[in-house]
């Protein structure tokens, strides 16, 4: 079974603190791909799933903090899926635009 790093320090880890940690990995892993992608199909791997790792518990992550700060009740928690699901179409169709030529997915 496969367990995300908030799943691990969930009640051990300051929220904050694992944001960073995940950003940290996704910065790092975009700059390594950026320079040397090209040379190596094991790099291109391994930042790939570098990425992953670090992308997969961002969201996990910011409900936990925002869990610190506000009353996260049922209709918070769906507004924040809302939005995360929005913002992620939407994002899509601005990245299918320009690499399509406006063909994209969400017009």
């Amino acid at each position: 079974m496969i367990c995300f790093p908030s799943q691990y320090t969930y009640g051990r880890m300051n929220p904050l603190a694992l944001m960073s940690f995940n950003l940290t990995t996704c910065l790092t892993s975009c700059g390594v791909l950026l320079f040397y992608a090209q040379s190596s199909s094991l790099v291109l791997h391994l930042c790939v799933t570098f990425l992953g790792v670090g992308t997969a518990s961002i969201t996990a992550t910011v409900l936990l903090w925002t869990e610190e700060h506000i009353r996260v009740t049922g209709k918070t928690a769906a507004l924040f899926n809302v939005a995360t699901i929005v913002g992620d179409q939407v994002g899509l169709g601005q990245v299918c635009n320009e690499q399509l030529g406006g063909a994209g997915l969400v017009h």
